[in-house]
């Protein structure tokens, strides 16, 4: 798993570097005739060719781009059902309560209902989900700086179990976590 969403993560420069090489020499062959209709200087230059070159590397930017996204949040969902989960920890802070293990449970996950992407972030917690059967999950806590006046904190969960691409995975909201870190 982890080496087909390297390859895919690391194919999406490949495709990004294919489709600028193809659409060079239409730029080139447009930008020295400065023409209205396009058809007949590609047919001329024979750039028809690079046209499904560059829709080829086009799709193939959009699959490197959502699939490997796609696998993780699907497989930190199964690997959640199928194991329960022990205890989490979070900067070497060990949480065991139900209260705090169940936000960390993909029902109990909150798709975020605002844009959490331009939200200032405060700090970054690294932590580890221990599992049954001596498994782990790595996870970040990025703590995402809110307009609310509640005493709640909002966090994006973004799982780091594949290094070369880190997925968010939902929203948790709770004030448990920040005050037994500090």
């Amino acid at each position: 798993m982890e080496t087909a969403i390297s390859i895919l993560y690391y194919t999406r420069y490949i495709a990004i570097i294919s489709f600028i090489i193809s659409i060079f020499p239409i730029a080139k062959a447009i930008g020295f005739n400065r023409v209205n209709d396009i058809t007949p200087i590609l047919e001329e230059h024979n750039l028809y060719k690079n046209d499904y070159f560059s829709i080829l590397s086009i799709i193939l930017i959009i699959i490197t781009f959502t699939i490997p996204n796609i696998i993780i949040e699907k497989n930190y969902e199964k690997t959640i059902s199928e194991n329960k989960i022990l205890s989490i920890e979070i900067e070497n802070q060990f949480f065991n309560d139900h209260k705090t293990i169940n936000l960390f449970y993909p029902k109990q996950l909150k798709k975020s209902q605002i844009s959490t992407e331009r939200l200032k972030t405060k700090e970054e917690y690294y932590g580890i989900l221990h599992l049954e059967n001596y498994k782990t999950l790595p996870v970040k806590l990025i703590e995402v700086e809110t307009f609310s006046k509640d005493t709640i904190i909002t966090y994006k969960l973004i799982s780091t179990q594949f290094p070369p691409v880190e997925k968010e995975i939902g929203v948790i909201q709770t004030n448990n976590i920040k005050y037994h870190i500090c």
